[in-house]
């Protein structure tokens, strides 16, 4: 689910939410550039299939969202805050939802699509 939720702005907002001891960058562009590195990290599941893409189907399919948001989170707090998925995916969730809600048209296909199969 968490590789939906990859959109720089979203988790600029999310993270600039909470209260840091000094000025952190934490800005849609600083969040893309950490996306990118922590992407193609040795170990990192679809680091192979990265182009640089958010929206590259192929590597989406393969990365671990939580994972990598986790690294990102870390990242550009410097360890200050760590990435909660019942927290941080509500959150991102509901500002994708108000601001972005095109990201998440597919993810409400599948559960559309899901929910009237059953």
């Amino acid at each position: 689910y968490e590789s939906y939720l990859l959109s720089p702005e979203a988790i600029s907002a999310v993270v600039s939410e909470t209260e840091f001891d000094e000025v952190l960058d934490l800005s849609p562009e600083r969040i893309l550039a950490t996306i990118s590195s922590v992407a193609v990290e040795t170990g990192m599941a679809g680091s192979k299939a990265w182009n640089g893409d958010l929206r590259n189907p192929l590597w989406l399919k393969q990365i671990d969202g939580a994972k990598l948001l986790a690294r990102v989170f870390s990242n550009v707090t410097r360890s200050k805050l760590s990435f909660n998925k019942t927290t941080h995916s509500v959150s991102l969730t509901e500002w994708l939802l108000a601001n972005q809600p095109d990201l998440l048209i597919e993810i409400a296909a599948f559960v559309l699509g899901s929910a009237t199969v059953r």
